[in-house]
């Protein structure tokens, strides 16, 4: 397994707030129903400071390298998945 792929799982162990996934799930499939929300959910991509603990492999890479994939996949949910009740998420 790729080392940077094994970092990135620590810290989303580390970081995650399962309790809050039913409410993020419930926000998200709520607002695509069109039904009344507190707060529009929201999912923002952006390119990564270079100083941010860990940077995306090139586009390019990911299509033959399954583990660079899910890197890539999984590397927002370090930011979005926290248990931050202030993020946007």
């Amino acid at each position: 397994m790729l080392q940077e792929l094994k970092e990135l799982l620590c810290c989303l162990n580390e970081t995650l707030a399962p309790e809050r996934f039913a409410e993020i799930e419930l926000l998200h499939q709520s607002a695509l129903k069109w039904q009344e929300v507190p707060r529009l959910p929201l999912i923002v991509s952006y390119p990564y400071p270079e100083d941010a603990k860990f940077q995306p492999f090139p586009h390019g890479q990911v299509f033959d390298d399954p583990e660079k994939m899910l890197f890539n996949q999984l590397i927002s949910a370090e930011i979005t998945g926290s248990g931050d009740n202030t993020s946007p998420s």
